[in-house]
């Protein structure tokens, strides 16, 4: 078994087409339909299944999908402005 079981790979399908999709490099899901050809990355044992997440790839050949996935930018920009407004900018009073 992979980073996701044969039971829930058979059962996932490409958002974009509802074609079948197949694991690729054991952490990427590629979309069967060669018109469609969106790729998914799977981060942390979790398939991204979203249509926005396939189109960045879709265009990049198999063998360069990096390995493992680079990180969820938009996770990245929440957090760093999360931790740049949630601390104190003034001193607190005494």
């Amino acid at each position: 078994m992979g980073p996701i079981s044969d039971d829930l790979l058979a059962i996932l399908a490409c958002p974009a087409c509802k074609a079948k999709v197949v694991l690729a490099r054991e952490t990427w899901l590629v979309c069967k339909n060669d018109e469609c050809n969106h790729k998914y990355p799977i981060r942390d044992g979790i398939p991204v299944m979203l249509t926005a997440e396939g189109m960045k790839w879709k265009h990049t050949p198999l063998e360069e999908l990096p390995v493992p996935p680079p990180p969820d930018e938009s996770a990245i920009s929440e957090r760093l402005f999360r931790d740049r407004w949630s601390r104190p900018r003034y001193p607190p009073r005494s």
